[in-house]
């Protein structure tokens, strides 16, 4: 019976891990769609915006669950942050 190099055993156990990194992506593109909603509710549309355009582009999960949510959409820019997009992001980040 053939032996598994040392090496080969190390790379599978590092290899393991990985989705584990997807899930924290995942909540923590949640949280900031909560962000974003505590926003709108204190009545400041254009901090919703910040929140959105900034988490759009520090959380891979949250800009796929974005472009999934706004695909029907040609200027993307002009989504209103305080809108449906909220809900559409929430269904969209659960269903991955």
């Amino acid at each position: 019976m053939p032996r598994i190099p040392a090496l080969a055993m190390l790379s599978t156990l590092m290899v393991a891990p990985g989705p584990v990194g997807c899930g924290h992506q995942r909540e923590d593109a949640l949280a900031e769609v909560d962000k974003i909603e505590r926003a709108c509710l204190s009545g400041n549309p254009d901090r919703a915006r910040e929140l959105l355009l900034k988490a759009t582009e520090n959380n891979r999960e949250f800009e796929r669950a974005f472009s999934y949510s706004t695909a029907s959409i040609q200027d993307r820019s002009r989504v209103n942050a305080c809108g449906l997009i909220l809900t559409e992001l929430r269904k969209n980040l659960r269903r991955r």
